[in-house]
Parts: structure tokens; C-alpha cells; sequence
């Protein structure tokens, strides 16, 4: 098989560790494969590093001024005419618009939507426009792969395509030898992965965190991995936080220290505004974390209270004080939640989610033959 995989960034999340693993997969069975990014990040490094062709992509980036978007298309195009796919499999919003529109089916195309950027909690203006996107450029994919079965419904609810065209693959990935220690502590450590964005919602957990009983607070420190646009923002808001001295920012670190990081701690949080199906859980969950979560997306469809605790997205503010001193105080709750979550991981893994992806793009490219 032949694929080329189309993606804005190279820079470390949840889309690229996907199709990190994705070509990692196609490397064992002798596919070829080529990769287009933005460059000079984490994917760049491992595509090279697997010995296939990366394909540098200037143009792109998260903005939409139609000029670069145009110049990000042709050379795109180029691209994908010098290689001659079987199939283009495109991620993430801007290469997945630009990735089925420009083509208009002169190759079979696949999207996989990591999350909508229509769904519950984006900001009603930017909600409105990536829906009308996505249903214009939904007509030129042979098959949409949603990570999660809430955002399939979700796609299906606001008719963005019909339900043969959807497909639900959840994210799967394996941490190796990265595993948390579930012995009691003096002092319990939570950790906080996300992007310091408007989609995470490093606020609430800080505010949960001082509304805790001093007794409470006192056996716990936090620690926030992640960097963004808002990093000072809430390196100040930590500042001035009564339980600052509780409260650390690491910052952007590489995938291997945030695995590192994770192993160490003794429960893991992601508060969000919104998601699709967060890969940091699903590496939570395999590395033995209890986890405290915004129901949103599709979280519930990897945590429930088998393996930690979903926090209401609007008015949570007690359940999550609730969540976090029960998870602090109570090692044989979190031990127990710790074996479940183990399990639970083994659920997602880079096996199932690379084999089940496969499957699609062998059956698309077996209906394109038949015409």
C-alpha cells in the first residue's frame, strides 16, 4: 500500500502521535509511505527517523488567510501528483479541509477528525464557520473517521455526512515500560497534561485545587505540563494562587519526559472545554493513573468510575472538590482505581487502532478499483 498522510503540524499532540504510530505500523509491513507537515517538530523527527520520505509544507499553519491557504493547496497538490497514492489519509482542521477540497477525489481521500471544532464548548462564531467548512468538504472524502463514537453522532446530528461515510476508530497508542507507583505517599502529585490553550482548562482545576480543606491541599501538589499561547497567563494566575507553592508549570516538555512525568505522579487530570478523544488519557490509562476528567467528547467512552472520576463540564465546580479530595485522601481508592485503569488502557492500543484504520483504507481503495 501506498499512502501519503497529510497533517498541519509537527509539533508533538494527539494527531501526530496517530500518525506517528500509524506509519510506525506501515514500517512493519513494508508499505510506502510519505508524510507532509509543517516543519521542524516531533513528527518531522520520527518520520525521518522511520526512514520514509517527509515532505516539507511551509504554508501551513492554524490560519485561515486564503492566500496561504491557496499556496499551502498547490503545493499540496504537487505533492500528492509526484507521489501517486493508493490513498491520502488527512488530519487535523486546516490539512483535512484542504486536503479533501484540493484533491476532489482525483485520489481516494480519507479525514480523520480528532475532535470537531463544532462540538460542545467552542465559542458559538468559530463553531458556525468550521461546520459549514466541514460539510462542504465532507463531499469530497471517501470515508470520515470520527476518534470516538460521540463525535460520529455528533457529525450525524449536524449533518455533516451520511452514516456509511463515517467510520469510529479510537485512538490507540502503547507508553512501553512508563508505569505509576501505586504505593502510598507522603505527599500525593497530580498532573496536569494539556496545551495551555482556551480548549484546556487549567483554571478550574486551580481553583479546585484552593477550594480543597488546608488538610487536604496539604498532601497534594499539582504539576501543569504544557506549553501554548496562554503560558503566561497561567504561569501569573499560579503566582498569585494562595497554594503556589503547591502548584509547578513545567512547561512544554518532549513526549518521552511527559511519559516520564506521568509515571511519577499519582493521578492524572484534564479539564477541558471540549475534545474529541484525548490521547494523554488513553496513555494515563495505560500507565496506571486514576483519572479526573470534563465529561466531554468522548472521555466517557474511555473513563468511568471503574477507573476515576467525570467531571460535569458546566457547574462541576463541587464535583470536582468532591473528585480530587475522595482521589487525595484515599490511597486504597486510587490503588483499586489504578489495576482498573490498566485494563481499561489495554483497550486502546496502537494494534487495534493501527489494524482497524488499515481495514478502512483497503476497503476504500477496493470501491475506487470497482469504477
Amino acid at each position: 500500500m501506498r499512502v501519503f498522510y497529510f497533517i498541519t503540524k509537527s509539533e508533538i499532540g494527539g494527531a501526530q502521535i496517530v500518525v506517528e504510530r500509524l506509519v510506525s505500523a506501515h514500517a512493519k509491513r513494508g508499505d510506502e509511505v510519505a508524510v507532509m507537515a509543517h516543519p521542524g517538530g516531533w513528527l518531522e523527527e520520527k518520520i525521518r527517523a522511520h526512514g520514509f520520505r517527509f515532505i516539507p509544507n511551509d504554508h501551513l499553519g492554524n490560519g485561515i488567510l486564503p492566500g496561504r491557504l491557496v499556496r499551502a493547496a498547490r503545493c499540496y497538490l504537487r505533492a500528492v501528483r509526484e507521489w501517486k497514492p493508493d490513498i491520502v489519509s488527512c488530519h487535523s482542521s486546516v490539512a483535512g479541509f484542504i486536503g479533501r477540497v484540493a484533491l476532489r477525489k482525483q485520489y481516494p481521500v480519507l479525514f480523520t477528525a480528532h475532535g470537531w471544532g463544532f462540538t460542545k464548548g467552542v465559542p458559538l462564531f468559530r463553531k458556525e464557520i468550521v461546520l459549514a467548512a466541514e460539510r462542504f468538504a465532507a463531499r469530497f472524502a471517501d470515508r470520515i473517521i470520527c476518534v470516538s463514537a460521540f463525535d460520529r453522532a455528533l457529525a450525524l446530528s449536524h449533518k455533516v455526512a451520511s452514516s456509511p461515510t463515517l467510520e469510529v476508530v479510537h485512538n490507540g497508542t502503547d507508553v512501553g515500560t512508563y508505569q505509576a507507583n501505586a504505593a502510598e505517599k507522603e505527599i500525593v502529585t497530580i498532573v496536569f497534561v494539556g496545551r495551555l490553550t482556551a480548549q484546556k482548562d487549567q483554571e478550574a482545576l486551580i481553583r479546585g485545587f484552593e477550594a480543597l480543606e488546608a488538610d487536604v491541599s496539604g498532601r497534594a501538589r499539582i504539576i501543569f505540563v504544557g506549553g501554548g499561547i496562554r503560558e503566561r497567563q497561567v504561569r501569573a494566575r499560579i503566582a498569585r494562587s494562595p497554594q503556589a507553592l503547591r502548584m509547578t508549570l513545567a512547561g512544554g516538555l518532549s513526549h518521552e519526559e511527559t511519559l516520564k512525568a506521568m509515571s511519577c505522579a499519582d493521578i492524572f487530570a484534564l479539564l477541558s472545554h471540549w475534545e474529541g478523544f484525548p490521547m494523554t488519557i488513553i496513555e494515563a490509562l495505560q500507565i496506571g493513573l486514576p483519572v479526573i476528567a470534563s465529561d466531554v467528547g468522548g472521555v466517557a467512552e474511555a473513563v468511568d468510575s471503574s477507573v476515576g472520576v467525570l467531571i460535569p463540564h458546566k457547574n462541576g465546580h463541587e464535583a470536582l472538590i468532591r473528585g480530587l479530595a475522595k482521589l487525595i485522601t484515599d490511597q486504597a481508592y486510587r490503588k483499586n482505581l489504578s489495576e482498573h485503569a490498566l485494563a481499561r488502557g489495554r483497550q486502546f492500543s496502537t494494534d487495534h487502532m493501527t489494524e482497524s484504520t488499515f481495514r478502512i483504507y483497503e476497503k476504500v481503495i477496493r470501491e475506487r478499483r470497482r469504477f
